[in-house]
């Protein structure tokens, strides 16, 4: 399996782990993922950098939703599709924290998983989120 694909495997693995946290908020996104570690047999690829992911995660959490407020000035958080909210805060922390893959990537990636996971109209909001938070 190329590293793409584990890529891919990780951002759905790092989703599932945070939609998890909707209804345990005060757990760690790491917490959530070791659950899923030990419920599944998971590609150690694909784990390694989903565990990076939730580390940065729960390291940043308050700035990750503070800059997605801020992202979406005619949408709360609360009122945002629980799906999409994930796909853009796994976003943000790949467009803030990860120097070596490059924006239109994480973008991309956000927008497949989005379609994947989402509503019909999902993609085109994670772009546009997305969008904005490069051109700061």
């Amino acid at each position: 399996m190329n590293s793409n694909n584990n890529r891919r495997k990780s951002r759905e693995l790092v989703l599932q782990a945070l939609f998890q946290l909707e209804f345990i908020p005060s757990q760690q996104l790491s917490q959530s993922l070791n659950h899923l570690k030990n419920l599944f047999a998971i590609d150690p690829h694909v784990l390694e950098f989903a565990e990076n992911l939730a580390q940065i995660f729960d390291l940043h959490r308050e700035s990750i939703d503070a800059e997605l407020k801020d992202l979406s000035k005619n949408w709360t958080m609360e009122r945002m599709a629980k799906v999409d909210k994930n796909i853009i805060r796994v976003a943000l922390v790949e467009l803030k924290y990860f120097d070596d893959i490059p924006p239109n990537v994480t973008i991309n990636e956000a927008v497949e998983i989005a379609k994947k996971y989402g509503s019909n109209d999902s993609a085109s909001f994670v772009n546009g989120i997305l969008d904005q938070a490069i051109l700061r």
